[in-house]
């Protein structure tokens, strides 16, 4: 038998879920392997890329990651209503599809400055919806029991595409003499085995009945649009929407500022050099790897599907480590410095799947994408913008202790938000209806 029959959500009628699921979350975390990948690929060579083309680093990032972030936010919210409506299967093809033809396309699109720009903005046009038909997948095939752990597996793809980024850049580089064009063509091999999977994800869907659990205003019979109008009423979006901002805020404030924070002489920084900040900083992005899986398991099996106590925990975490990086004591031991910043990327980054699983559990599943496109949209904007402000603060103070005192203070916002998770209604009922 093919099927696992489980409890829906309460009050429901038993529902039956396929077996097969559990491809489905291996492929969409694959997928996200993929797009990891391509985020992350300009990273290691921006040196190279500013000399070939006469532009500063600061430029070469900006085309390179901070356009494709930008529009990423943009098309997750667009898909995110397309997808509601149309369905997340095909928006995952089609956009993997171009994610890989762009891979193929790197070596000759990035012999103009132009080409560059038009790679990336295409790159992040494609990763967008890929995250945003994530949520409703895990609903449609996924029980409530299960959902966290769905989206912790699948949430730990984009570190590890990233980590895997890095790698194969680092050995092509120098099997390749430094020819950056190349070794960026090989990290192809990620989107192409991220498309077979999503071909193979598909087969199995067409193979598999589903009948979602449905939440109350699905069983009242509430269209998509009468729905989401109750949502944006509701209190819990909103929370949501700021969790997620701190959430984003912390993990890309740390992720983009901790290498110079570590590699620059002090007063300024910590002075370890740019070579053992690179090495030290994989750190992080292994915690994150790790942090999402466990995430996931811990929600579902030890909380019972219960996001609020994880992201207490996880905020907490985050902001005392935070806050313990900015100490002499941590940061001159080794050993102990490597554990807070293990840490620090492990409770960034299992925040997602308590997020991402109120959204899938709490919110009527016709407009999931909907909802889960706009916290993650909303959440990259305002991480952007606070990249930008702890930059301002380095700037004006020639010190990253401002940084990171105001990053853990990110944190405790998010600790404080996370203790209204149960009390708040995820649909705000009309009282004439």
């Amino acid at each position: 038998m093919d099927t696992a029959t489980v409890n829906g959500a309460p009050g429901n009628q038993i529902q039956e879920y396929s077996k097969s699921r559990w491809f489905i979350m291996i492929a969409m975390m694959v997928s996200w392997i993929g797009q990891g990948a391509q985020l992350l690929q300009f990273a290691p060579v921006v040196g190279s890329v500013a000399e070939e083309f006469g532009l500063t680093a600061g430029q070469v990032s900006f085309y390179g990651m901070g356009l494709y972030s930008l529009v990423m936010g943009i098309t997750a919210i667009i898909g995110g209503f397309l997808i509601d409506r149309f369905g997340a299967s095909q928006f995952v093809l089609v956009c993997m599809a171009i994610l890989f033809s762009m891979a193929l396309l790197t070596p000759v699109m990035t012999q103009s400055l132009s080409g560059i720009i038009a790679l990336r903005l295409i790159c992040g046009a494609a990763t967008g919806p890929i995250i945003s038909a994530a949520a409703p997948l895990g609903v449609q095939y996924f029980p409530v029991k299960n959902r966290s752990i769905f989206m912790g597996v699948v949430g730990a793809g984009f570190p590890l595409g990233m980590t895997l980024s890095l790698l194969i850049m680092g050995v092509r580089l120098g099997q390749t003499g430094g020819d950056w064009r190349m070794s960026m063509f090989t990290i192809s091999i990620l989107p192409a085995i991220a498309l077979v999977f999503i071909i193979a994800m598909i087969a199995v869907m067409r193979k598999i009945k589903t009948d979602a659990s449905a939440s109350d205003a699905v069983k009242d019979n509430l269209t998509a649009k009468t729905a989401f109008t109750a949502v944006i009423r509701a209190p819990l979006f909103y929370l949501l929407i700021v969790a997620n901002i701190c959430m984003s805020w912390g993990k890309n404030g740390f992720t983009d500022l901790s290498p110079g924070y570590i590699a620059l002489e002090p007063p300024t920084g910590l002075g370890y050099g740019a070579e053992y900040a690179s090495y030290i900083s994989m750190l992080i992005t292994i915690g994150m790897i790790i942090g999402s899986f466990v995430a996931g398991f811990l929600i579902d099996k030890v909380f019972k599907s219960r996001a609020r106590p994880w992201l207490l925990i996880a905020f907490a975490i985050l902001a005392i480590c935070i806050m313990l990086t900015k100490f002499g004591f941590i940061t001159s031991n080794t050993a102990v410095f490597s554990v807070v910043l293990f840490l620090v990327g492990f409770s960034v980054e299992s925040l997602g799947p308590g997020l991402t699983g109120t959204v899938m559990t709490r919110f009527p599943p016709n407009v999931t994408a909907k909802v889960y496109g706009l916290c993650f949209g909303v959440g990259l904007f305002a991480a952007s913008g606070g990249v930008m402000i702890g930059s301002m603060v380095l700037h004006v103070t020639s010190s990253y202790q401002g940084v990171l005192l105001l990053l853990s203070i990110i944190a405790v916002v998010g600790f404080v938000l996370a203790l209204f998770f149960n009390k708040a209604k995820a649909i705000r009922e009309d009282k004439k209806a």
